[in-house]
């Protein structure tokens, strides 16, 4: 049996009858894609700062442990003595120890860390982020002798 002409030019010429995307089908997919980018972008802009800001506040408060620890610490090895513990702690603090006990490793930015002031029973510690000679995050945490006098 021979091969009809229709036949024929499909053996010939096999490209001419493969089927693809219309115009119409691609514009769809495209507009369904912008579509989703106008609805996730706006979502994800604001993720590094927030994400830099909690960074931040977890350092000022990882000092803020290192205090409670170091004022524990030194509470027992003064037998108790709540006014000496807590000279010792406000001196611990407010030298460069407290500084170096916090890690910044992992962070990105600059720290600048600090014990902003120590007033009666609080020391206050400030955590910056800064850039160049800008600050561009600061957060501020206090540690408030536990044993204070009411």
């Amino acid at each position: 049996m021979e091969a009809t002409a229709m036949e024929q030019t499909r053996k010939n010429n096999p490209t001419r009858f493969q089927g693809g995307f219309t115009l119409i089908e691609i514009i769809a997919v495209l507009v369904i894609l912008g579509i989703l980018a106008a609805v996730a972008v706006p979502r994800f802009v604001g993720l590094q700062e927030q994400a830099r800001i909690s960074a931040l506040d977890q350092i000022a408060t990882s000092a803020v442990s290192a205090t409670t620890m170091e004022y524990s610490r030194r509470l027992l090895s003064t037998g108790g003595n709540v006014d000496t513990a807590w000279s010792e702690t406000v001196t611990w603090a407010t030298s460069e120890n407290l500084l170096n006990s916090v890690s910044t490793d992992g962070y990105e930015g600059t720290i600048s860390f600090n014990v902003a002031g120590v007033e009666g029973e609080t020391i206050t510690i400030q955590a910056q982020e800064v850039v160049g000679d800008t600050t561009r995050q600061s957060t501020t945490m206090t540690f408030t002798n536990p044993n204070q006098s009411e």
